[in-house]
């Protein structure tokens, strides 16, 4: 019975895409989607305190009409090769946290920015680890760093930010999987939804729930979390950002007490590269120059490093000109491609380099 009832499902979600007009085009790309067991889900487990985490030791295949990978986990829970927790001697270790762009969805893992970035800093001893989680926002960032990333003893942390990780802050779901998010009491930040509940994912979920994405991000209204683009901010989004600024701020403080330093880079949406695509969102959503501003996220980040006085890198203006002759994304899928990586990794190098934090400084511990 749950057979037929995933199938029934599924095939209404690909009927309301062919009935509503102009998306019958819409069939083949749906069509063209590889089976969900080369999704990569294998590497994914429940996590209490996190909502989900890297399998330890896991593998899989991650294909799409686009790209066809392997996902390997170490040990310890990362994409990368094995590392202990403490640092050898004559070592700076930089963490990058974040989300499916720092853990390299779509790529290689040695041509991700993780990789491509400890190759760039030799004959530097740095070793660069890869704390990115695909669909983390601010909230599992912080409380990886707390539970897990500080362990690995880093003299430099790197944040990165994209345009969803705001709103999703505030929600105890994303991607129809439960998570912890705070919420704030006062002065002080509280956490909620922990330990997060284990769901038993349905047959739909496994099988037609990339199907109603696709048709949802296409074809439905404008989403929550692209609030944060309007230039009159809805109550729930400036809710948003001021709880974003304090996660970001914990997580300074927390770096620092660690013996570590914290940088912010902000990683830009596709629309904020390419004009065209810029347009067809404001066509959708019936944007124009008065009511969306394609810099708001970026200067709201900047503005928030700023107030923090952490050292904030941009890269926008990188990957702007980078498309100009290549793009450095993926064509349907929205993360960076391995050139976009290429690009992300030549000016964060840059930007690491003129803070002149490399150098082995005493651990704070």
């Amino acid at each position: 019975m749950r057979v037929v009832r995933a199938v029934s499902d599924a095939s209404r979600a690909l009927c309301l895409a062919a009935g509503i007009g102009g998306c019958i085009g819409a069939l083949p790309a749906l069509a063209a989607r590889p089976p969900q067991e080369a999704r990569g889900r294998e590497c994914y487990q429940h996590d209490p305190a996190l909502g989900w985490s890297k399998r330890p030791g896991s593998r899989a295949r991650h294909a799409t009409p686009e790209f066809d990978v392997e996902l390997a986990v170490n040990s310890r829970g990362l994409r990368g090769p094995e590392r202990g927790y403490e640092t050898p001697p004559g070592v700076t270790r930089v963490l990058l946290i974040g989300d499916s762009f720092v853990e390299g969805f779509g790529v290689a893992e040695q041509e991700g920015i993780a990789s491509r970035l400890e190759a760039r800093l030799q004959p530097r001893r740095v070793e660069v680890l890869n704390g990115g989680t695909r669909g983390y926002s601010t909230d599992q960032q912080l409380l990886f760093y707390r539970n897990e990333g500080k362990r690995y003893e880093p003299g430099v942390v790197l944040l990165f930010v994209f345009f969803n990780d705001v709103v999703a802050n505030q929600k105890g779901t994303a991607s129809r999987r439960d998570k912890p998010f705070f919420v704030e009491e006062g002065s002080a930040l509280v956490l909620r939804n922990v330990p997060v509940p284990k769901l038993t994912p349905s047959l739909w979920e496994e099988t037609g729930a990339d199907a109603a994405d696709w048709v949802r991000a296409r074809l439905g209204p404008r989403p929550e979390e692209l609030a944060v683009y309007e230039s009159r901010q809805a109550p729930f989004a400036e809710g948003a950002w001021r709880l974003t600024e304090r996660l970001i701020s914990d997580l300074a403080g927390e770096v620092t007490a660690g013996g570590g330093r914290l940088a912010l880079v902000y990683v830009p949406h596709k629309a904020e590269v390419h004009d065209e695509a810029w347009a067809k969102l404001c066509r959708r959503f019936r944007w124009n120059a008065d009511t969306a501003d394609r810099r708001a996220v970026a200067a709201r980040f900047l503005a928030i490093a700023a107030r923090l006085e952490l050292p904030a890198l941009d890269l926008t203006a990188a990957m702007r000109a980078a498309a100009a002759r290549a793009d450095p994304y993926y064509g349907f899928d929205p993360h960076w491609n391995a050139r976009g990586h290429a690009v992300a990794t030549d000016a964060t190098t840059e930007f690491l380099l003129s803070l002149d934090w490399l150098a082995e400084r005493p651990r704070g511990r």
